[in-house]
């Protein structure tokens, strides 16, 4: 089912070239500055970063019907599409699934849509995800700086980002590229990114004068010597899953993640221990709990806390579910940098991924 818009080149670049030129001095010196790049979260949700070529080509793909769409990815590169993903899930009429491997379903076919997203382009899992795809005859986005990844798609399948981030530091860039192809695609209208941007510019002012939101910094005190486990349901879930992850590669620090209400029918067990390993819960909340989701979780609080457990409540960190997941991925970014601080570590620095990359070059 490969389809795209006939484009000239000329029709690309003047797409393209604005977002890029705009964006590359924001983020020129920023790759070594993980606070620098957390600092700029807000500014890299775009509306501009998937080029109109390429939204043209997706709601020409939603008139015709497609049958699903399946989003590649690892890492960094990988949480975005997750986070979209779950915010969908009530509203898309398709399946939207999400692969963290080398190959496809066996259910991705032709008439499916396949997002492939490498920040580097060089992502080994990622360019074989291609590659499945490719020989499928699926439709093929690719969300990436450059690298492998954007030498083997089209250009009219081609989103550029701009490169000088961290992965994990450029979630807000690809999930405007991933969210905005994916509301076309599903026959949604657009997301207003600077009303989220300026949301989320308020909501930080607030919790860092702790204005009836506990502080990133007092979470990072309270977790030092702890191992966090954060809990989140429904959107909030692949958010709490981002700041595990936040936390072993900026603080280089064990984290927990745990999803409600799956928690509750095997993690809780556990919380009879949790003292003995310094484990402190830390819960997602939203303000878009059901009265049901809201008793489990309490109740689950209540739980834990009668074990003996510290635990730690985020409250909705913004007035819709899009800018409360966004919101909850930033304060959870601080919190880890803020972690590494203390620890006195470099929050850059990934040696263990890089060592095992060079292992698996055969160096």
């Amino acid at each position: 089912m490969r389809r795209t818009v006939p484009l000239e080149g000329t029709e690309r670049s003047k797409y393209l070239t604005p977002f890029l030129a705009h964006l590359a001095e924001e983020v020129r010196t920023l790759k070594d500055d993980m606070d620098a790049m957390i600092e700029q979260f807000p500014s890299l949700l775009r509306d501009d970063v998937v080029p109109r070529y390429i939204l043209d080509t997706a709601r020409a793909l939603c008139d015709d019907g497609i049958m699903g769409i399946c989003l590649g990815g690892m890492g960094g590169s990988s949480i975005a599409g997750e986070i979209c993903r779950a915010l969908l899930l009530d509203i898309s009429p398709i399946p939207i699934l999400s692969v963290r491997d080398y190959f496809l379903p066996n259910s991705v076919t032709d008439n499916w849509v396949c997002i492939v997203t490498s920040y580097s382009g060089n992502t080994e899992e990622t360019l074989s995800v291609l590659s499945d795809a490719q020989t499928r005859n699926a439709h093929v986005f690719a969300v990436t700086t450059g690298g492998k990844l954007a030498q083997q798609v089209d250009r009219s399948e081609l989103i550029t980002i701009e490169a000088g981030l961290q992965p994990r530091a450029a979630l807000p860039l690809i999930f405007s590229a991933e969210y905005s192809l994916l509301l076309t695609l599903i026959g949604q209208p657009r997301l207003d990114f600077q009303t989220v941007a300026e949301t989320l510019k308020s909501a930080r002012e607030r919790w860092r004068q702790s204005e009836g939101i506990v502080s990133p910094d007092s979470v990072a005190r309270q977790i030092r010597n702890a191992i966090p486990m954060f809990v989140g349901a429904r959107h909030l879930a692949p958010v709490a899953y981002r700041a595990k992850c936040q936390v072993n590669e900026n603080a280089k620090s064990l984290a927990m993640f745990a999803e409600l209400p799956e928690m509750d029918h095997n993690e809780i067990e556990g919380s009879g221990r949790y003292g003995a390993h310094r484990v402190v819960p830390v819960f997602l909340r939203s303000r878009s709990e059901d009265e049901r989701m809201r008793r489990r979780i309490e109740a689950t609080i209540s739980v834990l806390r009668e074990e003996g457990a510290t635990v730690l409540e985020v409250p909705s960190l913004g007035p819709d579910p899009v800018t409360e997941a966004l919101g909850a991925v930033l304060y959870c970014d601080e919190v880890s940098l803020l972690l590494a601080r203390l620890l006195s570590i470099n929050a850059t620095e990934v040696a263990r991924i890089g060592r095992l990359k060079e292992i698996m070059r055969g160096a």
